[in-house]
């Protein structure tokens, strides 16, 4: 089972990021002023010296070697390579979703724990409530609105993600709650946070362990608006900053790097389902 479960989601990850490379490239030379530079409307500059520089900026045999050559090609708005420009601002990203999805994950499991187990209305009220405000609200409104509060942009993406970890984590706890053997220990009187301990978490957990990858195909393309609207130095702000500028190379690798991460969360979710079938049956 693992080595076909493995070969197929390399197999779906080399095809999504070629696939991506491949459309990504494709949407931004069809949008409005691709290929065009600040440098271009210089009356200095000879019309050849501009029509060289549009072709040098728009070669997709230039971008293409790059690629192969493992730097992607060179920033055509920042005038970098887009390898150095990962390296410098893919940790600032990482650090982000690593501290928010962090909080946002202790967050819902906690509160769907206690509306499972503790069995009081507003324990099980105002957990959905929120959850249901938060659900509301944009990723880039979180971020502004922990802007003007003075709290940390991670701190937004641990709201975005809140809400739906409480609502998937609650589901699959309550449907555990509910197996025959855990109403046979409630109805001997065995107390909660042992038939908790015992007998839920341990048949919820591969599904849990699902949520956590979840987490990750959301809340790497949710860093774009948090980022941009929070000003951090990360790849979110740099996508922004791209698709602005119509910046190819950038553009085409943040889109086969978010690609990766993406199927990387969903194959762990996928991997943890597929145990926790197994398990059941």
């Amino acid at each position: 089972m693992g080595a076909k479960f493995l070969l197929r989601h390399v197999a779906r990850l080399l095809l999504t990021v070629i696939a991506a490379g491949i459309l990504g490239s494709v949407v931004v030379r069809f949008a409005p002023a691709y290929g065009v530079d600040e440098s271009d409307l210089d009356p200095r500059l000879s019309r050849e010296y501009v029509r060289e520089s549009q072709a040098r900026r728009t070669d997709p045999v230039a971008f293409l070697w790059g690629l192969l050559h493992r730097d992607f090609g060179v920033s055509s708005s920042l005038r970098r390579p887009v390898a150095e420009l990962l390296r410098e601002r893919l940790p600032v990203t990482l650090r982000g979703m690593a501290m928010g999805a962090g909080i946002g994950l202790a967050a819902g499991l906690t509160l769907a724990l206690a509306a499972v187990s503790i069995r009081w209305p507003l324990v099980a009220t105002a957990p959905a409530v929120m959850s249901s405000v938060f659900l509301a609200v944009p990723s880039g409104a979180l971020a502004l609105l922990c802007l003007v509060a003075g709290l940390p942009a991670s701190m937004a993406l641990a709201a975005l993600l809140f809400p739906r970890v409480y609502a998937y984590a609650r589901a699959i706890l309550l449907r555990a709650a509910g197996a025959p053997h855990v109403l046979a220990a409630r109805a001997r009187g065995v107390p909660g946070w042992r038939i908790l301990a015992a007998h839920v978490v341990p048949v919820a957990g591969p599904q849990l362990l699902a949520v956590l990858g979840m987490t990750v195909a959301i809340a790497f393309p949710a860093m774009v608006p948090i980022e941009a609207v929070a000003d951090l130095p990360g790849v979110g702000q740099l996508a922004w900053k791209a698709a602005l500028a119509r910046d190819l190379p950038v553009l085409v690798t943040l889109t086969m790097v978010a690609s990766v991460i993406v199927l990387a969360g969903n194959a762990a979710s996928d991997f943890s389902a597929d145990a926790a079938r197994r398990g059941g049956g």
